[in-house]
């Protein structure tokens, strides 16, 4: 038997129906659109106000959830005045899902606790290039709407971001499979 006949157009039309309904599910990220997560950090390249245009979803109970990832969004509410330095502590809880309702809440969008792709847009709109003459690494800030500010580094070398600094001369990496053993030290 063929391959040709052995799929029939009523196969090909179910298999097609489940392939899209797997891919619109979110149980399956293309690459294009979540790169970063492929990487194992989240990532940047050249204008950074275009560089978490393509991360992984954080949210509470998620793959992600006790991750340097979460760790580096929570920098974000910290800068944002929404929660206090001993809230980063590189878990999705409850804490960080509120403080995110209450960034989506203030930037006009759907307030759902879920750190998807409009709610990394929408911080990618607050972030600039502070310094870039350093060799190994630039100096990003992201700015808050009340002045509050997160500085990162992003790694010239892979774009990499650095989402914490954890003594005066060392950061840990924004990794999503990976919580730094410095979580809750602040």
């Amino acid at each position: 038997m063929s391959v040709r006949t052995a799929i029939r157009p009523r196969s090909i039309r179910l298999l097609a129906a489940v392939v899209i309904a797997v891919l619109t599910s979110g149980l399956i990220h293309t690459p294009a659109a979540h790169a970063s997560v492929s990487y194992g950090y989240i990532s940047g390249a050249s204008t950074v106000t275009d560089d978490f245009g393509d991360e992984g979803t954080l949210k509470r109970g998620g793959s992600y959830a006790y991750t340097n990832a979460t760790a580096l969004w929570q920098w974000i509410l910290y800068a944002e005045g929404l929660i206090s330095k001993s809230g980063i502590d590189c878990q999705f809880g409850p804490g960080t899902e509120t403080a995110t309702k209450q960034f989506q809440s203030r930037y006009g969008l759907s307030a759902d606790g879920v750190v998807g792709l409009n709610t990394w847009k929408t911080a990618d709109n607050r972030l600039s290039l502070t310094d870039s003459s350093y060799p190994e690494a630039d100096v990003v800030t992201y700015t808050g709407k009340n002045g509050g500010k997160a500085v990162f580094n992003r790694a010239k070398a892979g774009e990499s971001y650095y989402s914490f600094r954890v003594d005066p001369y060392n950061w840990a990496g924004a990794a999503y499979f990976a919580a730094s053993r410095y979580c809750g030290g602040f």
